[in-house]
């Protein structure tokens, strides 16, 4: 699974949309800044809940 790729300017301009979009898929997104890779967005993974005594 290849994460997608987008320019600081339009993850700037589309936040909060695109931080919802990685929560629903899973898939990760590349920050650039002038075709350089800066930043990864992914999402958090949860934590299972053990049983007692698992």
């Amino acid at each position: 699974m290849s994460p997608n790729t987008i320019p600081a300017g339009q993850f700037k301009t589309h936040c909060l949309q695109i931080m919802e979009t990685v929560k629903k898929t899973g898939r990760p997104v590349i920050i650039t800044k002038r075709n350089v890779p800066i930043a990864k967005l992914t999402p958090i993974k949860k934590k299972k809940k053990r049983a007692l005594g698992s």
